[in-house]
């Protein structure tokens, strides 16, 4: 269906781009969407009521300890919960679109929502004069995206390569108790854990692209 006479794709049939991500964002489902959203709401809460309780004097780095696991931890779960959406894979695998370039777009919705909930909660804390941390200026988004990123991409690579949204849930639990227990331990500059954070992080979206690009294996894995 939908082929021109050269072989190709007629481009007055292409999905318009408004559509595809509306569908992607669907497929992402509810459950993906809504942990970063509920994690930024809980960091709201919570610095509105430190501020209200102590008259804006900032409670130190407790806070922003208690944050700086929520909203990554969820952003983990999410991408998780999200990745494992695809239930039909032999379906998916044998359409014009590939696999991949799927996945990418999703990984994108996700992404734009944990990258939202990172700036809010950032922005909140600090109207509400409760960061604190030597970050300052743009950066301080980063201080909650990468280890964000990290547990994203963990949660996605997880996900993908043993089938299931429960393994990569748990397979970002334990990446998170890693990051406190060894990886805080051993690297102590902020700047360059954070760094390091994000560069594995993308590093895992790549390794779940190219996962994605191995069909074969992914149907092994189907029907292991």
């Amino acid at each position: 269906m939908n082929l021109g006479g050269g072989g190709r794709y007629v481009p007055g049939m292409i999905v318009l781009l408004s559509p595809v991500w509306g569908y992607e964002r669907r497929r992402v489902g509810r459950a993906g969407l809504a942990a970063p959203v509920v994690a930024c709401a809980g960091v709201c809460l919570l610095a509105g009521a430190a501020h209200l309780m102590y008259g804006g004097v900032s409670t130190g780095f407790g806070l922003l300890r208690l944050i700086d696991t929520l909203v990554p931890v969820a952003a983990g779960l999410a991408m998780a919960t999200g990745t494992g959406q695809e239930c039909a894979l032999e379906l998916q695998l044998s359409l014009a679109t590939a696999f991949p370039t799927t996945l990418a777009r999703r990984f994108t919705v996700l992404l734009a929502v944990i990258l939202a909930t990172c700036v809010v909660s950032v922005g909140v804390m600090t109207a509400l004069g409760q960061w604190h941390h030597p970050a300052t200026s743009v950066v301080r988004v980063g201080v909650l995206l990468a280890p964000a990123v990290f547990l994203g991409g963990v949660g996605a690579w997880s996900t993908l390569r043993l089938r299931g949204a429960a393994a990569g849930s748990l397979a970002v639990i334990t990446a998170w108790l890693v990051l406190i227990l060894a990886v805080e331990r051993v690297v102590h500059d902020w700047m360059v854990q954070k760094t390091l954070l994000m560069v594995v992080g993308l590093a895992f979206f790549a390794a779940a692209l190219a996962l994605a690009r191995r069909g074969d294996q992914l149907m092994k894995q189907e029907g292991a």
